[in-house]
């Protein structure tokens, strides 16, 4: 007895959780655990804050469309007195004026008639990249929920097994104290004895094993759901259960929104419009620019004489000859064009397969479980018959430790089979871009 409670002491402090602290610290259930991880996770802050940069480059890109609207001054200090003013004539009688100290002020105002369509194809490349970033914000949150839930239900599976592992420890001190009471009366081998310390010493070990692992679950979802201090003590998780358990029903389950799909696939077709702008934007080069100018320039001296002239004029650019970079530029966009194809059939591939698996893990999941509680039931039945046949003597105590071991690890790995389904069940929703918290809300209950 004083091993167990040693143990039992060690698990507690390791874990930082007692009854009373449990109940005294309102429960966390997965939804609420999935919303305060998106709400404060870096890595959807970083996804959401490069698809507002992403956002303003499109304002960029759009602002070609606008005139441009500057102005300027400078005042420039000559060895040689030097004209002030613009000479469109000259005349004897009224000479130019000259000055040491030249000041001048422009207002220039030029915009760009026609470039060919780059403009539009900026635009439009601006455009997709930032539908691919937002899109990346989304694989971003969904990334996150199915992290948030895989942890969440694995330490529900190792609570449930730690659980197990007590059941079967106070069953094996039980025996021991029966042995012992043999052992005083004359009526049982010291074998036993030591055949029910040992299974006492194993538990333990497995036990420890088990606290161990919480521990590490509990920091780790901690982290995710940021959980100030990365303590977490796993009796504030609630259980979780299938709405739907039938596997085909998760199939067939209609999307929360009418997306065109998973945001990979999103963000990758995004990037494949991108793509094609840019190359839009390479061609684009091989035809002229027009552009119209006006101003407005004011010239004078020291003295403040100050004369204005407006100007206008239109304006054609058309290089002859790069060096051969303009159709460099435009191979350049193709290939990347045939990459960003090819990376979107490569995402579609992805996908399909992650859907594939995971449709597989979620039937092969729910078959597992439905056959492991038939497994636990005819285990605790065979428990008890030995335990009775212990109890009336007529038992052997290898069968019944066997016995007991064998239900604790039924009991582990059927509530580990319950809650991989709620995990791939999850996975199959992030697989095809559905996994947000009202699908949570909708397909997972948190019992009490």
């Amino acid at each position: 007895m004083i091993r167990f409670r040693s143990v039992a002491v060690l698990s507690t402090l390791a874990l930082v959780v007692s009854p009373a602290v449990a109940t005294a610290q309102e429960s966390l259930p997965l939804e609420e655990a999935v919303r305060r991880a998106l709400a404060s996770h870096p890595a959807v802050g970083a996804a959401a804050a490069r698809s507002e940069g992403a956002e303003a480059l499109g304002g960029v890109a759009r602002s070609a469309w606008y005139p441009s609207l500057s102005v300027s001054a400078a005042g420039t200090r000559f060895q040689e007195p030097m004209l002030v003013a613009p000479l469109h004539g000259f005349e004897f009688t009224t000479p130019p004026e000259f000055d040491r100290t030249l000041v001048r002020g422009d207002v220039d105002l030029a915009w760009t008639l026609f470039e060919g369509g780059a403009r539009s194809s900026r635009v439009e490349a601006a455009d997709a990249r930032a539908g691919s970033a937002a899109a990346r914000v989304g694989a971003a949150r969904q990334d996150l929920a199915a992290r948030v839930v895989g942890s969440y239900v694995q330490l529900l599976s190792r609570r449930e097994a730690r659980a197990a592992q007590r059941a079967r420890l106070e069953a094996l001190l039980a025996e021991r104290d029966r042995v012992n009471r043999l052992l005083a009366e004359g009526r049982a081998p010291e074998v036993e004895r030591f055949r029910a310390e040992a299974a006492i010493a194993r538990a333990e070990a497995d036990l420890a094993e088990l606290d161990a692992a919480l521990l590490a679950g509990t920091h780790e979802l901690a982290r995710l759901v940021g959980v100030e201090g990365g303590v977490l003590p796993v009796e504030r998780l609630r259980t979780v259960a299938l709405r739907t358990p039938d596997p085909d029903a998760a199939a067939a389950e209609p999307p929360d929104a009418p997306e065109p799909g998973p945001p990979e696939l999103v963000a990758a077709r995004s990037e494949l419009r991108a793509a094609e702008a840019e190359r839009d934007v390479a061609s684009a080069a091989w035809l002229p620019r027009l552009l119209l100018s006006g101003g407005l320039r004011s010239y004078g001296s020291s003295g403040g004489d100050f004369t204005a002239e407006w100007q206008a004029g239109v304006g054609l650019e058309y290089p002859l000859f790069t060096g051969f970079a303009r159709s460099r530029r435009v191979a350049a966009a193709s290939a990347a064009e045939t990459a960003a194809r090819e990376d979107l059939r490569a995402a579609e591939l992805a996908v399909a397969d992650r859907a594939d698996r995971a449709l597989e893990a979620v039937r092969g999941a729910a078959a597992s479980a439905e056959a492991l509680a038939i497994a636990e039931r005819h285990q605790a039945e065979v428990v008890r018959i030995e335990r009775l046949s212990l109890a009336e003597g007529a038992g052997v105590q290898t069968d019944y430790l066997r016995a007991e071991a064998e239900l604790a690890e039924t009991r582990a790995a059927r509530a580990r089979a319950v809650n991989l389904h709620v995990a791939a069940r999850a996975e199959l929703a992030r697989a095809r871009g559905e996994l947000t918290p009202d699908w949570i809300r909708r397909n997972l209950e948190s019992l009490p």
